[in-house]
């Protein structure tokens, strides 16, 4: 019934926002992943290897 009131006045339903959320967390995973594979290997370039860091 809320879904159709909702219609009737133009206004966003519980159900809209809901999917709204879960997309944007979805996006939001999906773009924590791609970054963490990114940086890694820069990370891993930018770092000089154990025994050249530790030598005085």
């Amino acid at each position: 019934m809320t879904d159709s009131v909702a219609k009737l006045f133009g206004v966003r339903s519980q159900r809209d926002f809901d999917e709204l959320t879960r997309q944007i967390t979805e996006l939001r995973r999906e773009l924590r992943a791609s970054g963490h594979s990114a940086m890694r290997p820069k990370v891993q370039a930018a770092s000089p290897p154990n025994h050249e860091r530790d030598e005085p």
